[in-house]
C-alpha cells in the first residue's frame, strides 16, 4: 500500500500538464499514488494522461464527463487507498522534497501538514535541498481562526498541504461551485485540531489568468465567492465559535460592498440584486456584531450615495474655511 494519495483534477492544461505530473514523478519521497482525474478535458490532457500511466505504475486515471474541480476530487478522495491526501493542481508544481517534507511532519501525530507557496507565471528555479527547518504547531482554536494566516493559503487552498483522508470525508467539496476551496478548508483546520507548518514554499502556484477562479469577473463568481464566506460564518455559528463568527460576518460585509463597487462597473441589474442583500445582512448582524464606525459608515455610503457626497462635500468646504 502506498503511503499517500496524490489527486490531480485536469482540465485542458496541456500546457503545463507535463510539468506539473513530472514534478510528482520525481520526489525524492516515492512511495504514492497519482490519481490523475481527466474532468471532460477537450484540448491533449487526457491522452497526455494516458501516456504517464502506461510508463508508471504508481499513476493512476479516471476519465470522466464534465463535472468540475470539486466533483473530480471528491471522487478521488473516494477511490484513494490511503489515509494522507494531498491536492496538486494541473498547471501547478511542486518542489522535489514537497512530500518527504510534508510526510515527516504530519506522521508526528498532526492531521494536516502545509507548507509555503510560491505565487508566479514563471517556473521557480527549485534545486533539491537539504532543510532540516522545523514546522510549527499550531492549536487550531479561535485565537487562530480570527488570526491572519487563515486568510492566507492555509486557510483558502486546498493545495500546500497534506490532509488525513477522514477529515476531506466528512467535509467535501462542494460540488458546481468555482471557490469550493474558501468553504471548506477552515473547517478541515478546525476538524484537524492541531496542524504542522512549514514556512519554506514547496509548492509553486502558477498565476493563470485562464484559470477557473481567476478568469472574467463576473455575477457567478460574485455569488460563489460570497457562498464560500457563508458557508464559513454558518459554520462558526454551529460549532458555538462566537468571536469567529462575528469577525468573519463583518468581513463579509466588507468584502461584498466592495464587490459590489466592481460589479456596478459591468452589470448594473446583479449589482443592485447584490446590494439590496448587502443591506438586508447588514440590518440582521448589526444588532448582535459590534460594526466599526468606518463599516456603518461604509454601509450608509452604498444606501444612501448622494447623501454621503454632500456631507463630503459639505466637511471638505468647512475644513477650507478652518
Amino acid at each position: 500500500m502506498p503511503k499517500i494519495s496524490v489527486i490531480v483534477p485536469v482540465y485542458n492544461t496541456e500546457q503545463y500538464l507535463r510539468q506539473c505530473v513530472d514534478s510528482i514523478l520525481c520526489q525524492t519521497f516515492s512511495d504514492f499514488e497519482l490519481i490523475l482525474v481527466d474532468d471532460g478535458s477537450t484540448d491533449s490532457s487526457g491522452i497526455i494522461c494516458d501516456e504517464f500511466a502506461k510508463n508508471d505504475p504508481r499513476v493512476i486515471i479516471l476519465h470522466q464527463e464534465n463535472r468540475g474541480q470539486a466533483a473530480a476530487r471528491n471522487t478521488a478522495v473516494k477511490m484513494s487507498r490511503t489515509d494522507l491526501i494531498a491536492f496538486v493542481d494541473s498547471d501547478d508544481m511542486i518542489h522535489p522534497q514537497y512530500f518527504a517534507r510534508l510526510y515527516k511532519n504530519i506522521i508526528a501525530d498532526e492531521n494536516i501538514s502545509c507548507c509555503g507557496v510560491i505565487e508566479s507565471e514563471i517556473k521557480p528555479n527549485w534545486s533539491e535541498s537539504n532543510s532540516d527547518e522545523s514546522a510549527s504547531i499550531y492549536k487550531i482554536d479561535e485565537v487562530f481562526l480570527t488570526g491572519n494566516k487563515v486568510n492566507d493559503y492555509i486557510g483558502q487552498t486546498a493545495w500546500a498541504k497534506l490532509i488525513r483522508k477522514e477529515i476531506l470525508l466528512e467535509y467535501p467539496f462542494t460540488e458546481g461551485r468555482v471557490f469550493e476551496d474558501n468553504a471548506v478548508v477552515k473547517k478541515w483546520l478546525y476538524a484537524a485540531g492541531k496542524i504542522a507548518v512549514l514556512i519554506e514554499p514547496l509548492y509553486f502556484y502558477r498565476i493563470n489568468s485562464t484559470g477557473t477562479s481567476k478568469g472574467n469577473f463576473n455575477a457567478e463568481k460574485v455569488r460563489d465567492v460570497l457562498w464560500s464566506r457563508d458557508e464559513i460564518i454558518n459554520y462558526y455559528k454551529e460549532k458555538g465559535l462566537y468571536i469567529a463568527y462575528k469577525q468573519a460576518a463583518a468581513d463579509y460585509i466588507r468584502f461584498a460592498i466592495n464587490l459590489y463597487y466592481k460589479l456596478r462597473k459591468i452589470d448594473k441589474a446583479n449589482a443592485a440584486i447584490l446590494k439590496q442583500d448587502i443591506l438586508k445582512r447588514y440590518e440582521e448582524y448589526r444588532h448582535s456584531i459590534p460594526f466599526s464606525k468606518a463599516d456603518n459608515r461604509f454601509v450608509l455610503e452604498l444606501k444612501h450615495p448622494r447623501l454621503m457626497w454632500l456631507y463630503w462635500k459639505m466637511n471638505a468646504i468647512i475644513k477650507r474655511k478652518d
